[in-house]
């Protein structure tokens, strides 16, 4: 691996690290406040959901605790500042730094294209860890500070976090896999964004509609069960188990893709 590839790579990156942090915190401090509000008016709300959202809520109640967090941590807001790093990195990495012409150049330094590969690919992984770990800071800190922690504590908290951390990289990695076989960063965050919301769309569907779950573990977001952690149940190991192997096989294609693919100066 490239240790200046991987410095650079987080360098240039930090203020985008730093914000989407930020975000990700207050947003997760921001639900865990409202909580208690939430909690006293849970019943008033259920009644005023559509029937099919009320399925979804059966398997997590929103008004205890790990149910909540369980249904913050998949939130369309907390999931889009949670996969803005991993997707804008992986398209940056490789079709980015092509379309910018600048790819072929790095390369004719001493840099090998495996210890490029594998610098981008560590920063993709250390940089989604900082963005999740300030919401799960957050969600825990807020918890506690409230008396409102869940079932599973803390310890629940971190564990919803590593899946929700997984999951993501998952994603990332598949995307730095495409991005080693396209030319323009484009094409990546647009299959990024259509993979993740087309993978959640199934996942929210297969808990209301049979033929959905024939065909549901296709689904990545179909392993993400944070509810389990935080409300202090065995973890399946699923949960870790399929978006780690994912992570492995789409690093391994996109690595041999990248070490096959012709570059021009």
């Amino acid at each position: 691996m490239s240790l200046a590839v991987f410095r650079r790579s987080l360098f240039e990156a930090r203020w985008i690290l730093g914000g989407l942090g930020l975000a990700l915190a207050g947003f997760s401090a921001l639900l865990t406040a409202i909580f208690p509000s939430f909690r006293a008016q849970a019943a008033l709300v259920e009644r005023l959901l559509p029937s099919f959202v009320r399925m979804l809520l059966t398997a997590a109640p929103i008004d205890r605790p790990e149910g909540f967090l369980s249904w913050a941590f998949q939130h369309p807001v907390w999931l889009a500042l949670a996969l803005a790093w991993p997707i804008a990195a992986a398209g940056s990495a490789i079709a980015g730094e092509i379309e910018r012409g600048t790819l072929a150049w790095v390369l004719a330094t001493p840099v090998s294209r495996t210890g490029y590969f594998s610098a981008r690919a560590l920063a993709i992984v250390l940089g989604e860890a900082l963005v999740v770990g300030a919401g799960a800071a957050a969600f825990g800190i807020g918890s506690w500070r409230l008396g409102d922690l869940p079932a599973g504590g803390g310890r629940g908290i971190l564990l919803a976090a590593v899946e929700a951390w997984l999951l993501f990289v998952a994603i990332g990695s598949i995307c730095l896999a495409v991005s080693a076989l396209t030319r323009e960063a484009g094409r990546v965050y647009a299959f990024g964004i259509g993979f993740s919301a087309a993978s959640q769309i199934l996942s929210l569907l297969a808990q209301m509609w049979a033929p959905a779950r024939a065909i549901v573990g296709i689904s990545l977001f179909a392993y993400f069960r944070p509810f389990d952690a935080l409300a202090g149940h065995a973890v399946r190991a699923t949960s870790f188990c399929v978006p780690l192997g994912v992570s492995v096989v789409a690093l391994l294609a996109g690595w041999q893709a990248f070490k096959r693919r012709a570059l021009a100066i």
